[in-house]
């Protein structure tokens, strides 16, 4: 019952062993000798042989199977006890001789002595012949082969071939009918990525819906099909906590129109026509072309849903195949309850041969970033700010300039003659915060002080460089400078972005990222879970500070005497929490029409709507550490965990907490082969840029890494030869990489 392992080598042994679930506190060899002894009848009487093995048959017919050879052997034995030596010494000897000859070998000698007379009188010559019999003969009507299926691996063909029976067998009903090629698969995987945004497939159906008809010039019915088809998300509690996603809201119920479509595509056109109607004034509904065109785009969208049904339902069968029905359910519960999904596993084609792994690891500077601001971001996660302030490279050469609008006294829009100039000095916030707050690369365009983002950085750094700044009506950001030697917003926007896509998929490394895993080593260190080599109270020192930076700030939030200082805390306070989380009370406070005098009170109906959200970060961030029943102190390996969880709660759990880490018994190794530059590349540093270039072409995250070196190079300083180090496990003096072709 505990799964103890244990060996007999003898008999004896295996008597001596005890199993509580069948023998209780006896032995094996105790259990079976109470069990022959209740269920075998007394010794035999002496009889003749034959009634004696009648007796024997039927004695050991109502024993249990397992146990009818033994009692055989058992009766037997009492049987024989009571016979003579003389009888004894007869059957032994009969019994011997009976079993050291065959009879069938003095059968076969007869016909060979035959055979070889039968050649002697006729030496030449030699027949051989034989018959047999066939019966049941049937006529096979079924075809050499039903076809065949080819598929990267045995698991993924018995996949297929179970679908491909259940379609033989309900072909009728178009059931198991599963399409999976490359386009279809890649665009039910770009679905399911949107369910791991919170986003439910209602709404992922019907974004794609309207993104089809805006496409298509047709967007004029996107808000008809809304209000015949509303998205109602499901009885979502009301809560004044910060989210970190925001639901789906204004959008077609992809679902039920794609259900109404196949049911029937009359009544959509019906409920489309009633919604125009409804508007004021009504709308005209669609022509022949622009319903031919609907019925195109509704027609694509159902068959992204089968495409996505498809993927999930071969998923299950792998995931059943391979024996496992825990991420079998998984993947039908996505389909059936909109649940999380798993990432796909039917969809990989295993590879073969010799196989080894290829990391691409970013070292991040030691030192802080030099000649650029500093805020609660760069505090939290010093060494990545380090890094992104080395790839957006010198802080002097990003200057922002805008065209100044105002409005004349006779209501004209004029231009301010000189321009408005920010510096990165002017804007104050680090290299961290301005990727992280970057929204995409923008063309010149009207700003003010509605922006979000970086943008209102920018604009309110802009503003703050004009006299009389109550006066401006917006803002004409320009894109580029004239002088090449200086960055403007959209070369900002542009290495910013790919910096933001590499970092919101990258992870943090550790030890077992660097180095090859040894268990000798590790059994030599401490145990730290998903944490090796981490240095655990660096981070918990940087959650600790980044906590008390939050209360203190809070509390001054809290403590505002008035709507100017309230207003004025929340902007000091929007990395901690964003202006997505702030109740409608702040709002309130300078909302068109509001009384002037009752300023400062909404500030304060604004304060108490801001207490239970800044309580709730408060309890959370100070919260212990979770422990195991029974547990006295957390691990190591918990505190990193909690201290990471801290710091996301402060900034949002897409925030990159990168734990310093050493690699310990593994440094001589690492450092001999680091130290190997030119034996590692055969001479030529330059074949690790080549490398990545081609296989930035089928990785996603090598393609993210390469987009932001290309972004550097192009806009701050290109890379040097050597800027790209190499490292191998296990080193072998002068060994070549293994991705090149020396190697093999």
């Amino acid at each position: 019952q505990n799964e103890a392992m244990f060996t007999v080598q003898t008999p004896k042994e295996l008597a001596s062993v005890s199993v509580p679930s069948i023998t209780g506190r006896a032995t094996l060899g105790e259990h079976v000798a109470t069990t022959l002894t209740a269920q075998l009848p007394a010794t035999l009487k002496t009889s003749p042989a034959w009634g004696a093995a009648d007796a024997l048959s039927d004695a050991v017919r109502q024993l249990f199977p397992q146990t009818r050879d033994l009692g055989a052997v058992k009766l037997s034995l009492d049987f024989l006890a009571s016979r003579t030596v003389g009888e004894l010494n007869v059957a032994f000897r009969s019994t011997l001789d009976a079993f050291s000859y065959r009879l069938d070998a003095w059968i076969t000698a007869r016909a060979n002595r035959r055979l070889d007379q039968m050649r002697k009188t006729t030496p030449s010559g030699l027949y051989v012949g034989a018959y047999a019999w066939v019966e049941n003969l049937k006529a096979d009507a079924r075809p050499d082969s039903e076809g065949f299926l080819l598929a990267p691996s045995q698991t993924q063909a018995a996949s297929a071939a179970i679908l491909r029976s259940g379609f033989m067998a309900n072909h009728e009903q178009g059931a198991f009918d599963i399409a999976l090629d490359s386009k279809r698969t890649r665009r039910a995987l770009d679905l399911l990525q949107g369910l791991t945004r919170d986003q439910p497939l209602a709404a992922l159906y019907g974004y794609r819906i309207e993104r089809a008809l805006r496409d298509a010039l047709l967007g004029k019915f996107i808000w008809p099909l809304r209000l015949a088809y509303p998205w109602r998300p499901g009885s979502t509690p009301v809560s004044g906590d910060p989210t970190e996603a925001i639901g789906a809201r204004d959008v077609v119920d992809g679902v039920a129109l794609l259900a109404d479509w196949e049911a029937s595509q009359a009544s959509v056109f019906v409920k489309l026509a009633t919604a125009l109607n409804g508007l004021t004034p009504p709308a005209a509904g669609p022509t022949l072309a622009e319903r031919q065109t609907i019925g195109a785009i509704v027609g694509d969208a159902i068959d992204l849903a089968d495409s996505v049904s498809d993927l999930l339902l071969a998923e299950g069968t792998y995931q059943i195949v391979r024996g496992n029905p825990a991420r079998a359910a998984a993947a039908m519960a996505v389909a059936d309850k909109q649940s999380l999904p798993i990432e796909t596993q039917v969809d990989h084609t295993p590879r073969g041969g010799a196989s080894y792994s290829q990391r691409i690891a970013v070292i991040c500077p030691d030192a802080a970033a030099q000649g650029w601001p500093d805020d609660r971001r760069a505090r939290a996660e010093p060494a990545l700010n380090a890094w992104v302030a080395a790839m957006l490279g010198d802080p002097s050469r990003y200057r922002f300039s805008a065209r100044v609008h105002r409005v004349d006294g006779d209501g004209h829009d004029v231009i301010d003659a000189e321009p408005a100039i920010a510096t990165w000095a002017d804007l104050g916030v680090s290299p961290l915060s301005a990727v992280l707050l970057a929204q995409g690369v923008a063309a010149p365009g009207f700003a003010g002080r509605a922006e979000t983002g970086f943008r209102s950085v920018v604009a309110a750094a802009l503003i703050a460089q004009v006299a009389d700044a109550g006066g401006v009506t917006g803002l004409d950001i320009e894109a580029s400078a004239a002088d090449p030697a200086v960055l403007g917003l959209a070369p900002f926007e542009a290495i910013a972005m790919t910096l933001k896509a590499l970092i919101d998929k990258a992870r943090f490394a550790t030890r077992k990222d660097l180095v090859s895993i040894d268990d000798t080593i590790e059994a030599t260190l401490l145990p730290m879970g998903e944490y090796p080599g981490v240095a655990v109270d660096e981070l918990v020192g940087r959650a600790d500070a980044l906590v008390a930076e939050f209360d203190t700030a809070s509390t001054a939030l809290l403590a505002s005497a008035n709507a100017d200082a309230l207003l004025a805390a929340l902007d000091a306070f929007t990395d901690l929490l964003a202006v997505a989380a702030w109740p409608a009370q702040v709002f309130a406070i300078d909302a068109p029409g509001a009384d002037p005098a009752q300023r400062d009170a909404r500030a304060a109906e604004a304060i108490a709507a801001l207490q239970p959200i800044v309580g709730a970060i408060h309890d959370a961030v100070h919260a212990d550490a979770p422990l195991l029943d029974g547990q006295a102190a957390p691990t190591d390996a918990q505190r990193a965990q909690h201290a990471i969880e801290r710091l996301k709660r402060l900034f949002g759990k897409d925030f990159l907490v990168l734990p310093r880490f050493a690699i310990g018994p593994y440094a001589t190794e690492f450092n001999a082969s680091l130290a190997e530059q030119d034996a590692l590349s055969v001479g030529d540093a330059w074949q690790v840029n080549g490398w990545l270039t081609q296989v930035a072409r089928v990785r996603e995250g090598a393609d993210r890494f390469a987009a932001t070196l290309s972004a550097h190079e192009a806009l701050c300083a290109p890379l040097a030869a050597g800027d790209l180090k190499l490292v191998q496990f296990p080193h072998r003096l002068g060994q070549a990489w293994a991705a090149l072709p020396e190697a093999w």
